[in-house]
């Protein structure tokens, strides 16, 4: 039997390695078997290495196969000799001997100095992290960060301005146009679904309907795909029926719903809902002349508004500041209407009366001061009146139970101011009647 490795080749090698001298060369016997041993071991590791190429789907045995076996064998692997697209013969990794067939590892002297006097490379620069929008309801947004999906244009060759066919230049004259994105179309059963619950729920005068109507806005998570359309009826009626209050009540009830909902995603719509549901609090006419059910609107309003920030304030972190920000401008504005400053004031004490401790009780004497000067009707006034009586109430009892009834002189002289200066307004008004 022949073996793959000859014994000249087995001397050969004990020589380079000094394992073999002239005073103690190795016999025959030991080179055959050193041979045959040698070529059992190559023959294992080829097929360790040949079922790494076939797990890969691949035909072609690589270096990483080779090195994946002695991994396997506990081996060392082997360096110096990686695989990839650019390698694809032998002497792209060895030198061959002028006119026969062996082979050598051309080994390049690389001098120091010239090293040392070369440009040192450009300074990388820092590590950093971003975010941004992969994908919206499974739509890829148009931003420099997302790659651009392109198609080459169904033109066999490019025209110049003569009409006559411009000479191709390889891929550079090759013309390609984005593609545009598609529009989020329903089908016919959602289509009913959202037409069921919008238009059905404004005619609706059955209470069980509605109610039944609003659980499924609450409860169903097949109402996905219908957010953004849900988010655009939402901002158009607000729009359009400022002088119909059940318009408006409807919509509020419809996003609130929606608001409940764990299945559905409305955050990403938020941007143009939250300035139409807060107009709806501190707009200055909402309904007809007359009509005073525009209070049950704004109360409604500036529930959903706290409703909304106490679900959303842990991923945007400013909403609840800028919202309560917006709220006690229009309240110390002078130019804005009672209908408005009740509005504000009624949302901002929503929030709770922590809230409505931190930011209205000291501004009580100058909210006063302005509504003292402003034109209003008696109603109006009362309620305004009443509303700032009930919050007082509500913030002195917050204080009495955070501070087990022992409040500090400073908290107690701001209540004490702050229930001083509405007394004077009721017996100036009990004057004036």
């Amino acid at each position: 039997m022949s073996n793959l490795f000859l014994t000249a080749s087995i001397r050969a090698i004990a020589e380079a390695e000094k394992i073999s001298t002239e005073e103690f060369p190795i016999s025959d016997e030991v080179a055959q078997d050193v041979s045959a041993d040698l070529e059992y071991r190559m023959r294992e590791i080829i097929q360790e290495a040949k079922k790494f190429t076939r797990h890969g789907k691949r035909r072609q045995m690589t270096t990483d196969d080779v090195n994946n076996a002695l991994k396997v064998r506990n081996m060392e692997p082997i360096y110096g000799y990686p695989s990839g697209q650019n390698i694809k013969s032998v002497e792209s990794l060895f030198k061959r001997a002028a006119n026969s067939d062996v082979f050598y590892v051309q080994k390049n002297v690389q001098d120091f100095k010239s090293a040392l006097r070369s440009p040192l490379p450009a300074i990388p620069p820092e590590i950093s992290f971003m975010n941004h929008w992969l994908a919206i309801e499974g739509v890829q947004p148009s931003i420099s960060q997302n790659p651009q999906t392109v198609i080459q244009s169904t033109h066999s060759e490019a025209t110049n301005d003569n009409g006559e066919p411009a000479a191709k230049k390889g891929k550079a004259a090759d013309m390609v146009e984005v593609k545009p994105l598609r529009e989020h179309t329903l089908s016919r059963e959602q289509q009913f679904l959202f037409k069921a619950m919008t238009e059905g729920f404004m005619q609706k005068h059955d209470e069980v309907s509605r109610q039944s109507t609003l659980k499924t806005l609450r409860e169903d998570p097949g109402l996905h795909p219908l957010v953004p359309f849900f988010a655009r009826y939402i901002v158009e009626e607000i729009q359009e029926n400022k002088e119909n209050l059940s318009v408006l009540m409807n919509v509020l009830e419809i996003f609130s719903a929606l608001l409940k909902n764990p299945h559905v995603y409305v955050e990403t719509y938020l941007t143009p809902i939250i300035p139409m549901v807060m107009t709806c609090v501190v707009g200055r006419r909402l309904g007809p002349h007359g009509n005073n059910e525009h209070w049950d609107v704004r109360k409604r309003a500036g529930e959903v508004v706290v409703e909304m920030c106490n679900k959303y304030s842990s991923t945007y972190h400013d909403l609840q500041r800028r919202v309560l920000k917006t709220f006690y401008d229009a309240l110390l504005d002078k130019k804005k209407s009672i209908s408005t400053h009740y509005g504000s004031f009624l949302a901002i004490s929503l929030f709770g009366a922590q809230t409505a401790d931190e930011m209205l009780i000291d501004i009580i004497p100058e909210y006063i001061s302005i509504f003292n000067g402003k034109k209003k009707k008696r109603q109006e006034a009362a309620m305004m009146i009443d509303l700032i009586k009930g919050t007082v109430a509500i913030a002195y009892k917050y204080k009495q139970s955070l501070y087990n009834d022992a409040i500090p002189t400073s908290e107690e002289e701001k209540y004490k101011t702050a229930n001083d200066t509405l007394e004077n307004e009721d017996s100036s008004n009990s004057t004036t009647s």
